[in-house]
């Protein structure tokens, strides 16, 4: 990055639990941010930029900071990101929830904005579509995986590192690692396509080829009584015995990963989580995240609102969750019941906000500040999406 940062950023905010109202006195201070760089990032070959977010690149903002926030980044040093424009509006209009924060953060969470900054501002409910469904529950559903695997350690943590002969499996592999490499990646691809998801698809074509196809999947798969995986290696012509070596191979090498991550989480744990997460049985931080992100997309579809700042809303009661007021299986059945929900809004389209972004208009609005920006006329430009 060849230019100066600060005076290239268009719009910069206050991000993480600062901007959700769920923050203490030791929360540290992040910061996300669009900027527009030089000319020479859009027409040459050596000074391409998407994003900045190495270390101490944020520090260039300091000066917009609150006394408070400068304080805290003294302590704790300033992180985030600041994302080229056009990076941002893909990712804003792919519904990436950590990107609409930028655009949907209370006004007193804003730390510069430019008059192209404040379009994008006021241009914010071109972003908001039912793609959110898949974003935030997503996300949600991802943090609920990682608790679940983090309780699976604290309750039955592995007590030594997977061998070969546990699963099986002679001390050397009888195949070389290209072999096993390519059979898993057949493999894979076989399983991957019985993976179809209707929900997306609104050509009536589209779905009657795509329905064919899993009419076919589901013949196939029932040729088999024993679990997917080897009814994939079967269809791909393996022979009985070369499957059951590389079955075993499969659950060792899942076994080697997942005490990769055991040892990596137990080495890498936050002091202070952990002490939650032994006292109450999970990572209650991802706990909290979890329940917001589950109530932003019920509010997101039902409502058209994505409120980032959870303050009068449910502020206090996510610190709560943070803090351990919530038990496992309590925040299992929100998830589950939550997530049965916004599936049944989206499924049943009784959303009200648009089904896809206007890409028209958002390429519109990126070709007007570009082209404003640099001082080129629009004339010969044809922005058709």
């Amino acid at each position: 990055m060849k230019f100066d940062l600060a005076a290239h950023t268009i719009l910069l905010t206050i991000s993480g639990s600062r901007a959700y109202g769920t923050h203490t006195q030791d929360s540290d201070v992040d910061v996300k941010g669009i900027a527009i760089p030089p000319v020479e990032s859009y027409v040459g070959l050596n000074h391409n930029f998407e994003q900045a977010d190495s270390p101490g690149t944020m520090n260039a903002f300091l000066t917009r900071l609150t006394e408070e926030e400068r304080e805290i980044s003294k302590r704790e040093k300033l992180e985030g990101t600041v994302y080229e424009l056009r990076k941002f509006l893909a990712l804003a209009a792919d519904a990436n929830p950590n990107i609409l924060e930028v655009l949907f953060c209370d006004d007193t969470h804003v730390r510069v904005a430019t008059k192209d900054g404040q379009m994008l501002r006021d241009n914010r409910e071109l972003f908001l579509t039912a793609k959110a469904k898949h974003t935030l529950s997503g996300y949600s559903a991802a943090q609920f995986k990682r608790l679940k695997a983090h309780r699976g350690y604290l309750l039955n943590p592995p007590k030594a590192q997977p061998t070969r002969a546990e699963f099986g499996l002679p001390q050397s592999s009888q195949l070389s690692k290209h072999q096993l490499e390519t059979a898993f990646d057949i493999i894979k691809k076989r399983v991957d396509g019985w993976e179809l998801d209707l929900g997306s698809i609104e050509s009536d074509a589209d779905r009657f080829a795509v329905m064919e196809k899993i009419s076919e999947s589901l013949s196939e798969i029932l040729t088999a009584t024993d679990s997917k995986w080897k009814c994939a290696a079967r269809l791909s012509g393996f022979d009985e015995s070369l499957v059951v070596t590389l079955d075993k191979e499969r659950r060792y090498r899942a076994a080697q990963d997942d005490w990769a991550r055991y040892t990596n989480w137990k080495k890498n744990r936050n002091p202070a989580r952990a002490a939650l997460e032994e006292k109450f049985g999970m990572d209650c931080k991802h706990a909290s995240h979890l329940v917001r992100l589950m109530r932003n997309c019920k509010e997101v579809l039902l409502d058209g609102k994505l409120n980032v700042n959870r303050t009068n809303i449910d502020a206090d009661e996510l610190l709560a969750i943070r803090n351990g007021s919530w038990t496992y299986d309590r925040l299992a059945e929100f998830f589950e019941t939550e997530d049965a929900r916004c599936a049944e809004i989206y499924n049943n389209k009784l959303y009200k906000i648009p089904h896809h972004p206007d890409m028209r208009s958002i390429e519109a609005l990126c070709v007007k500040m570009l082209t404003t920006k640099f001082g080129i006329s629009q004339e010969h430009i044809n922005y058709e999406y």
